[in-house]
C-alpha cells in the first residue's frame, strides 16, 4: 500500500513538472504572437538581432513591421534558442521572403532605370521564375553604404552569364553602355 502511494506520488510529481515545462515553453513562445504586428519590440529585444534591426531602421523598409515581410517566424523555436543560447552569430537568414510578400506593396509592372542606362523589367524577370530576393537579397538587412548601387553587377552576372541569360551589355544597358 505504501509502495502504491509512493509510485502515485512520483508519477504525479513527474506529470506536474512536465506540465509546467510545457506551459513555460508555450508561454515564452507565444510572446511574439501577442505583439502588435507593427511593433518591432520583440525582434529588437534580442541582442542577437541588433545588427539586423539597425540596418532595417536605416533601410527604405524602416517603417514596415518585421512580421509584414517575415510572417511565419517560429517564435517558440526562437525563444527557446535565445534562452538556451543555441544560436550562431552573426544571425543568418534561413528562409526566403516569398514574392507574394514583396508584391503586397510592390508592382510587377516596374521598369526601373538606375544610372548607366540600365533597364530592369521586373515583370519579365518574375515570369522567368526569378524571385525578388534573387536580386534584392540584403536590401533591408544590408551593410551597403548609402549611395552605393543597390545591386552590384556580380549579382546580375549569376544569371546573365551567356548560358542562362544574355551577357551582351547592350541587352540590358541599351546603347548607353557605361565605359569600363
Amino acid at each position: 500500500m505504501v509502495k502504491t502511494f509512493r509510485v502515485w506520488g512520483t508519477l504525479t510529481m513527474a506529470m506536474l513538472v512536465v506540465s509546467l515545462l510545457i506551459a513555460t515553453f508555450f508561454s515564452v513562445g507565444s510572446i511574439g504572437y501577442t505583439q502588435n504586428k507593427e511593433e518591432n519590440s520583440l525582434c529588437g529585444s534580442c541582442h542577437e538581432m541588433q545588427p539586423q534591426i539597425n540596418s532595417w531602421r536605416l533601410s527604405t523598409h524602416g517603417r514596415i513591421g518585421c512580421l509584414k515581410c517575415h510572417p511565419n517566424v517560429p517564435m517558440t523555436e526562437l525563444a527557446y534558442k535565445h534562452w538556451r543560447g543555441f544560436y550562431n552569430q552573426p544571425i543568418k537568414k534561413k528562409t526566403i521572403v516569398p514574392n507574394a510578400v514583396c508584391l503586397d506593396c510592390h508592382s510587377r509592372q516596374r521598369d526601373i532605370s538606375p544610372p548607366g542606362g540600365l533597364v530592369v523589367p521586373h515583370e519579365y524577370h518574375t515570369q522567368k521564375g526569378v524571385d525578388c530576393v534573387d536580386c534584392h537579397a540584403g536590401l533591408v538587412h544590408s551593410t551597403r553604404q548609402p549611395g552605393s548601387p543597390r545591386i552590384k553587377m556580380p549579382v546580375c552576372l549569376k544569371c546573365h552569364n551567356g548560358s542562362k541569360a544574355t551577357n551582351q551589355c547592350k541587352d540590358c544597358h541599351g546603347e548607353n553602355v557605361p565605359k569600363q
